[in-house]
């Protein structure tokens, strides 16, 4: 990854963090709205950002598994159910 896809990917946590703290606080106060719209604004800048294809990057299964919260081996059954494809990319062979 670089530098400037590690930024992102700190941001987007970071954010999706604060949002998840300022939730349960939102109730008729305005100013705890805004700050939960201004938030959510720029997490939906970010994270399109981060996506794999705009970033022209291919995740190995391990990889991918990781970002999506599951298994290698439920990535492997999806890939095999034509849910994913693969690809070989310079020897390896990433989804």
């Amino acid at each position: 990854m670089t530098p400037r896809v590690l930024a992102l990917a700190r941001a987007e946590a970071d954010l999706i963090e604060r949002l998840g703290k300022i939730a349960p606080h939102l109730g008729d106060d305005s100013a705890t709205w805004l700050e939960y719209a201004a938030l959510a604004g720029a997490l939906a800048q970010i994270t399109p950002q981060l996506r794999p294809e705009v970033l022209s990057e291919f995740l190995t299964q391990d990889e991918l598994s990781v970002r999506f919260g599951v298994s290698p081996r439920t990535i492997r059954r999806r890939v095999a159910r034509g849910e994913l494809r693969k690809r070989q990319v310079n020897g390896r062979l990433p989804v």
